[in-house]
């Protein structure tokens, strides 16, 4: 609270609910990743509700006058709530990975720290809540599941490197694994696996993944 007013204080004042609570810290460095690269991919020259709209997949009219909807970031978080972003990226902004620059409508910047996790050369850690992720069991349960998601995530590196993107822009594992849990066959049952839209559904549906399974259950 002392440094949102300009103050300087110990790390915590030990009085206010936000420094007595005690909260879980978990690994954020994918989903930081997300964001940043989104940052960068639209020039840094956007405010925190483009970006949001660019990572939720929202034809926005600063999305479709700046032909945003083209990214290999658009959609990437279509299914997470924007207020989430929008912490994580606030939180991002506290631990100095980002920068708001300019007045008025200040435009969202990458800086040299936030440049190391975009390179995979640092982590970055929040509080619990912050997560964007939506929870999977990761446990696939049974050897034919585990040989399952092996083959899901092939698939995945196979779409990546044809788009010259990172896996996670595909799917997350979370994802793969709800796939496991799953096992859609058709495209509107692939609708209902964690991280799939109608943008990845019309992507990478029927044509790859559903096909995927009907071949491993023949």
């Amino acid at each position: 609270m002392h440094r949102y007013f300009g103050d300087t204080a110990a790390d915590t004042c030990e009085k206010c609910a936000n420094c007595k609570t005690k909260f879980n810290t978990v690994d954020v460095t994918v989903d930081t990743q997300k964001i940043m690269s989104c940052i960068v991919r639209t020039g840094q020259r956007f405010g925190a509700q483009v970006i949001c709209d660019v990572l939720r997949g929202r034809l926005s009219q600063q999305v479709i006058r700046f032909k945003l909807g083209k990214l290999s970031t658009f959609a990437l978080l279509e299914n997470v709530r924007q207020s989430k972003i929008k912490k994580l990226i606030d939180s991002l902004e506290a631990q100095g990975y980002i920068a708001y620059v300019g007045a008025g409508r200040p435009i969202l910047k990458v800086t040299d720290e936030g440049w190391l996790v975009l390179r995979g050369k640092a982590q970055v850690q929040a509080r619990e809540a912050l997560m964007v992720r939506t929870t999977v069991d990761n446990h696939a349960g049974s050897a034919e599941n585990n040989e399952l998601f092996d083959s899901l995530r092939e698939r995945r590196g196979e779409i990546a490197r044809k788009r010259g993107v990172p896996a996670y822009v595909i799917f997350s594992d979370s994802a793969l694994y709800d796939m496991c849990r799953k096992l859609p066959t058709t495209d509107n049952e692939f609708l209902r696996v964690t991280g799939v839209g109608e943008t990845k559904r019309k992507l990478y549906g029927e044509r790859y993944f559903v096909t995927l399974y009907n071949r491993e259950a023949q």
